[in-house]
């Protein structure tokens, strides 16, 4: 399905004396929405990102696909070789805003909700796992008839694309992981949990604690940046009920420390990328990921935390392009 904006006429200007954000004026752009057509939900009416975000919601709404006995929010942008983008723990498909713009001029963009966040599903059945995930992620891409495809997970989304690889090599012609978790870890379990503890997900003091891991002191820095960085991540949690999130992190955290060793079964040529800003998941951990893997290069970006698809957007988009117009290339030796 390409994505369309149906009803929308354009990007004009607003009435005059309406105060646009410099961010969602940008967005708006982008996503074609008329500012003009849009009601300020900020200080002194002013229009936010989102606002934005609400009528490029209505204007743009994924379809549901029955996949692995679930529904699943979906949508494909673009033509070409086949791009599953895997979103991490907490994200819906809006994460991926940045890349999707760039990379559906040359290629088929997947996007997707895993079960249980915003029009997905929600999981019926007990003890979900990340191979759960797995299994939605590839019955996803047969159903779509986009198999095979590259693999771009970030952070809990690298642990389903590590997970469908080891289930499903002929389905994958390569992976990108971005800010990669492996081995169990104190600190990142803590942190976890600490974010499953808000009964109220988009909870103002969840999104400020939220800041300082997910992002490098480059954003941090800069007030514009980091209020911008706060919206989404708010209107993301919006989307991920309380319930989810624990549901996620269970499994997440029962999958860290089990494929450290299967891993270097996977021989589909593989991208890890990280931040060296990182501290929710430090580079130790991409490094041990690369090392096991034998078909594996190693991306570090300077001043990058672990939004990294975010924080370094242009180099990320650059970094999954070239890889992906190889992934298809046999491996030597």
């Amino acid at each position: 399905m390409t994505r369309t904006a149906p009803g929308l006429a354009g990007t004009a200007a607003p009435p005059v004396g309406v105060k646009v954000a410099p961010a969602a004026r940008a967005l708006a752009r982008r996503l074609g929405v008329d500012l003009a057509t849009l009601s300020g939900t900020g200080p002194g009416c002013r229009v936010t990102v989102e606002d934005v975000e609400r009528a490029a919601a209505g204007a743009v709404a994924p379809r549901v696909m029955v996949a692995n006995g679930t529904g699943l929010a979906v949508e494909t942008v673009g033509a070409g070789p086949s791009l599953l983008l895997v979103a991490g723990f907490g994200a819906d498909a809006s994460g991926w805003r940045l890349q999707v713009d760039e990379l559906s001029t040359a290629y088929t963009v997947v996007t997707y909700d895993h079960r249980g966040v915003g029009d997905s599903w929600p999981s019926r059945a007990p003890g979900l796992s990340i191979a759960t995930l797995a299994a939605d992620a590839h019955a996803l891409l047969a159903a779509l008839g986009q198999l095979p495809a590259v693999i771009v997970g970030a952070s809990m989304g690298a642990a389903v694309a590590l997970e469908l690889a080891l289930a499903h090599a002929e389905a994958v012609r390569g992976l990108v992981l971005l800010a990669p978790v492996i081995e169990r870890d104190a600190r990142f379990e803590a942190v976890l949990r600490a974010w499953c503890a808000y009964e109220t997900p988009q909870a103002e003091p969840r999104i400020r604690s939220m800041l300082p891991w997910l992002f490098g002191r480059e954003i941090l820095r800069h007030a514009g940046r980091r209020e911008a960085a706060a919206v989404a991540l708010r209107a993301m949690a919006g989307r991920t009920p309380a319930a989810t999130l624990r549901e996620h992190a269970e499994a997440l955290l029962a999958w860290l420390g089990t494929r450290t060793t299967e891993i270097g079964r996977i021989a589909v040529p593989t991208l890890v990328v990280v931040g060296d800003d990182d501290v929710l998941t430090p580079p130790i951990q991409a490094e041990r990921v690369a090392r096991e893997l034998p078909h594996a290069r190693l991306e570090v970006l300077a001043g990058a935390g672990h939004g990294l698809m975010i924080e370094r957007a242009e180099t990320v988009n650059a970094l999954i392009r070239d890889f992906a117009s190889g992934a298809a290339m046999p491996v030597a030796g």
